[in-house]
């Protein structure tokens, strides 16, 4: 979907800080974070899945400085990518 490659991008770009999930009611609603986990191992490596589901929302929790990371693998985007993000989260307010 359009919101899955999204997210790939932003992964590749270096630019999420940390991964969580929003879940209330477990009983209700499967918690599939690890399934999660795995598909960000493949896209980014062991080493970045790691800061972003566990260290960064840690650090978040407690208050303390993220450190950004560069990307090694970040990929091009063009500008009309950058475009379409800063109309939708320019609309949507």
């Amino acid at each position: 979907t359009q919101i899955q490659q999204t997210v790939e991008r932003f992964l590749k770009a270096g630019l999420v800080h940390f991964i969580a999930s929003d879940a209330h009611n477990i009983r209700r609603r499967q918690f599939k974070l690890s399934e999660a986990r795995k598909i960000v191992e493949d896209m980014v490596g062991e080493d970045v899945a790691e800061k972003l589901f566990y260290h960064n929302p840690r650090k978040a929790i407690l208050g303390e400085k993220i450190q950004p990371f560069q990307a090694d693998y970040a990929m091009e985007t063009s500008p009309g990518f950058w475009r379409k993000i800063l109309r939708k989260i320019t609309y949507s307010r």
